[in-house]
């Protein structure tokens, strides 16, 4: 299955892909599920092949190997590993691109989900993953047009309960 979201960010594309790519071991400062991370490169000089490793709060530690960088086309890809059950597969590719003087921030995640019992809570799943990305990408806008956190971010922090939405 395919969720595919995308965002309008106030932003130019470079500004939005420094925060994207060139921070992507930085997660945590912005993403408000994500109580932790860090990079572990393959190589200097480029993400291809490197590792982040995020704590997700109610899953734990997954890692995101990079199989896709490209920062002049604003493009990156990975595959997650430590997804729960019923995820078998996961991987996910963002893309940055200009638009009406700012930016789209676009994420296609691809689950592969065990037979059977996937087939059955695909659209449950379909429907969590699809409200988690759009809130990753709220939390991500925020982030790079007021340069911190979101509310909902600074809240987990806190111990505070989060508040959904925007």
């Amino acid at each position: 299955m395919e969720i595919e979201n995308e965002l309008f960010v106030d932003v130019s594309p470079q500004r939005a892909w420094d925060a994207l790519g060139g921070s992507f071991g930085e997660i945590c400062r912005w993403a408000s599920g994500v109580a932790d991370s860090s990079f572990e490169p393959a190589s200097v000089g480029t993400l291809l092949g490197g590792a982040r490793t995020c704590r997700i709060e109610g899953v734990g530690d997954i890692s995101e190997r990079v199989t896709a960088y490209e920062p002049q086309a604003f493009r990156l890809a990975y595959e997650i590993e430590g997804m729960p059950f019923p995820v078998r597969s996961a991987s996910n590719e963002w893309v940055v691109r200009s638009e009406s003087g700012g930016s789209v921030v676009s994420s296609r995640l691809h689950l592969s989900l065990v037979p059977v019992l996937g087939t059955l809570i695909s659209p449950i799943v379909r429907r969590q993953m699809g409200r988690t990305m759009s809130l990753v990408l709220e939390d991500f806008k925020h982030f790079v047009q007021y340069g911190a956190a979101h509310p909902r971010k600074l809240a987990t922090k806190s111990g505070q309960p989060a508040a959904s939405g925007a």
